[in-house]
């Protein structure tokens, strides 16, 4: 337990807080290294956020904005290395760079966080490695190890999603091999379509996002996952709403976005009765040695399927869309 502390983290626009109100100002402090690491295939560059622990007589959020109380006074050095098979693929000591955050309790505008450079890139099989050393004393602070998530194919996905079959709604099955790491999953689809005004000809292109479901734990390595027919234009519907103003020509190619998270992240997830969002708080969770906090994978992996000319026309004249002004894209 951490109790008498504030812990503050910012991955990019991601902010991870704990606190407790009751502080006793008697406590001995113990600097804490506070470590948030999220590695994933996905993205062209990985971003650690390292900040430590405080404890202060004066307000905490007066405290929160000082610059000095959320990071070390010393120099550390965070090196990432990758192995495969016990063999060392690579080794790096990652760069620094400050990042805008958003104005509130914490230290600003900037907040410094540790990147890889840009086109870095992981090994879906190997096993990655995080040191955070004393620069100083060239001794090790913290470190943490993780396997990495790699990206997978739809199995027999289909030619096109085909929503609906006179008189009836279909779920449409997405069909996958689980990977190695992966654990759970939040899975998302994403429609867009373009919004003519009538009078000024004005295009706007807009995008509805349906969360098909969060926490999905597949129990066996061929795993698959119903999208609902009847829930997706429901989904719609529950967006837009009637504009006589405007018309709406419908771009057939759906999303389906899947966030997938591996163990140690996932049950920091169930721990903190949290999803993929970016306000995140840590409980009681670490798997960061001499730490607190998680380095671990996850994976942003998207599938793009057109709908079939009978979903499309489900979208123009179908009860429960048809009042929305949809047209075929041309």
């Amino acid at each position: 337990m951490f109790k008498n502390r504030i812990f503050t983290i910012l991955f990019f626009y991601l902010i991870i807080t704990s606190c407790n109100n009751e502080i006793n100002i008697n406590a001995p402090y113990k600097e804490t290294t506070i470590v948030y690491g999220l590695l994933n295939v996905s993205d062209s560059v990985q971003y650690i956020k390292i900040n430590k622990a405080f404890l202060s007589e004066q307000s905490v959020f007066e405290v929160a904005k000082i610059k000095d109380s959320l990071y070390h006074p010393y120099k550390i050095e965070v090196i990432l290395t990758q192995v495969l098979n016990g063999v060392v693929l690579d080794r790096l000591a990652l760069d620094t760079v400050n990042v805008k955050r958003e104005e509130g309790t914490f230290a600003g505008p900037n907040q410094l966080v540790y990147r890889t450079k840009s086109g870095y890139k992981l090994n879906p099989l190997s096993e990655c490695f995080l040191e955070i050393k004393r620069f100083d004393k060239n001794e090790v602070i913290a470190k943490g190890k993780t396997n990495v998530i790699g990206k997978f194919l739809l199995t027999n996905p289909p030619s096109q999603i085909a929503f609906y079959q006179s008189p009836d709604y279909i779920t449409v099955p997405l069909n996958w091999v689980n990977p190695n790491g992966a654990v759970s999953y939040t899975i998302e689809t994403y429609f867009k379509y373009i919004e003519v005004n009538k009078v000024t000809k004005e295009e706007v292109l807009k995008t509805i996002k349906w969360i098909n479901v969060q926490g999905y734990r597949p129990t066996i390595a061929q795993a698959s996952f119903g999208i609902n027919a009847l829930a997706f234009y429901n989904a719609i519907n529950s967006q837009v709403k009637p504009n006589p103003d405007v018309i709406r020509k419908v771009e057939p190619e759906l999303e389906f976005r899947m966030y997938v998270a591996s163990t140690s992240f996932d049950e920091f997830l169930r721990l903190n009765n949290q999803s993929f969002g970016f306000n995140t708080t840590i409980n009681n969770y670490s798997n960061v040695e001499g730490a607190v906090g998680v380095f671990s994978s996850r994976l942003t992996n998207s599938f793009f399927i057109s709908l079939d000319n009978a979903s499309i026309e489900q979208l123009i004249d179908g009860p429960i869309t048809g009042n929305l002004g949809f047209q075929k894209k041309f």
